[in-house]
């Protein structure tokens, strides 16, 4: 599945003569149009989104069963055409009552470029996926929206952004560095996304570098159900909690999957005000059923620092992890750790003086919008530094079978390593009546 996201925010956007991040992009021909909007979730927390779009020949889309549908440029609007779309193909954007399905991006963004005044200020539910884009050997995060549904006039509307993606990583990935003073788990892994590099008439999808944060600093590990529900959570990274101390079933040198619902994070975090916050005599009145946590929070909203994270929730149990973690397999064999490898995307910056296609006064902005070249040859693994202390290092223990075949060395981030980037083939799209693909969960 790509990795999509959901966002329930209020809709914002600059001007057209903003420098930094303007409404609108157009490329020099005409051709091409990049609608860029803003999603606040809270006046510390925002989500910046596009709609990219551009005229071709051939609109490459699915139909309802799946199978490829390419749809001549003139016959876009046909509603007969539109009939044969998958919803999961389909731009559509609803205010209010009116609702509107393009087959193409371009009519999306050309929409939303005429009535922009009518949705800023809205609580908009976005939809979209997620896909890469890579720039002076980094990679980040593109929110590609496909849908926008107008919800200002459901007050029972929550605002959150959401992430649904499938997420894979190993042993060697699991940070724990901050578990005993913060209560948080670090796991570098990798999310199989979509990207499209300078040149190419179709994108491919590759292992790109990712980290989801555990944040158990807010939970009550001393409450026995408490405890029992982080545990059937964790299980599902390979990991366990008993008596204050983390465990990890996973095996070295394997590669393992699942599907995750995180909680996107662009701004700063609201503190959740939990045990941890208490004094030691606030805690045991609070053990003693005398007072309950809330009764000591302190008036007013607390903020922590600028981050911008992917935070672990909860796993979808749907798909093909309907039975959640499983190790990552081709066919009936376990993937070889050295086989993944050669597929995560290799970060190569390039240099490239070329004309960018879009008028605007911001070229570094235009550089920004640009996807760099990558290169095909494989760079030779680094070995990672020793690190002298060993009593923080791996709070897991040597539990793992000295007769694995493939034992993998240690790293200590996964998204640090480098190899050549392979082309995968585009998956098709299934199709999905529901608007939402997200499941409502309490922030």
């Amino acid at each position: 599945m790509k990795t999509a996201f959901s966002f329930l925010v209020e809709i914002d956007a600059k001007s057209e003569d903003n420098e930094r991040y303007p409404l609108k992009r157009t490329f020099s021909d005409g051709n091409g149009i990049t609608i860029n909007l803003i999603g606040r979730r809270n006046k510390n927390d925002s989500a910046f989104m596009e709609i990219f779009g551009f005229r071709s020949d051939t609109i490459l889309s699915y139909d309802k069963d799946g199978n490829q549908l390419d749809i001549d440029w003139d016959d876009r609007d046909d509603p007969e055409i539109l009939k044969k779309i998958s919803n999961r193909s389909k731009y559509v954007i609803q205010l209010g009552e009116e609702r509107h399905e393009y087959a193409s991006r371009f009519d999306l963004a050309k929409f939303v470029e005429k009535h922009i005044d009518e949705i800023k200020g809205k609580v908009v539910l976005v939809t979209g996926d997620v896909e890469k884009d890579v720039y002076e050997g980094k990679s980040r995060d593109r929110f590609r929206i496909r849908n926008l549904y107008d919800k200002s006039g459901d007050e029972e509307a929550k605002k959150k952004m959401r992430v649904v993606a499938t997420f894979f990583w190993t042993r060697e990935g699991i940070d724990t560095a901050d578990w005993k003073k913060e209560k948080k788990i670090l796991v570098n892994g990798y999310t199989y996304d979509y990207y499209k590099a300078k040149g190419q008439k179709k994108g491919s999808r590759y292992y790109f570098p990712a980290t989801i944060t555990v944040d158990l600093s807010g939970k009550d590990l001393d409450d026995e159900k408490t405890l029992s529900q982080v545990n059937i959570d964790l299980e599902e990274l390979g990991l366990a909690l008993e008596d204050g101390k983390l465990s990890c079933s996973l095996k070295k040198g394997k590669v393992y999957a699942n599907e995750f619902r995180l909680r996107y994070i662009n701004g700063n975090e609201e503190v959740e005000f939990g045990m941890d916050q208490l004094t030691e005599k606030q805690k045991r009145r609070v053990l003693a059923g005398m007072n309950k946590v809330e009764d000591f929070k302190p008036a007013g909203t607390a903020f922590g620092d600028r981050i911008t994270i992917y935070k672990f929730i909860e796993p979808t149990y749907k798909g093909e992890y309907t039975d959640g973690i499983k190790i990552l397999k081709e066919g009936d064999d376990d993937v070889k750790l050295s086989d993944f490898e050669d597929e995560i995307y290799e970060f190569v910056s390039v240099d490239d003086d070329d004309d960018l296609p879009f008028d605007n006064k911001d070229k570094k902005q235009e550089e920004d919008e640009k996807p760099k070249k990558s290169s095909s040859k494989a760079k030779k693994k680094q070995e990672p530094e020793e690190d002298d202390d060993d009593d923080d290092d791996d709070l897991f223990g040597d539990d793992e079978d000295e007769d694995d075949e493939e034992e993998a060395k240690p790293k200590k981030n996964a998204s640090n390593t480098k190899s050549k980037a392979k082309k995968s083939p585009e998956p098709k799209e299934d199709d999905d009546d529901d608007d939402d693909i997200f499941d409502d969960d309490e922030e």
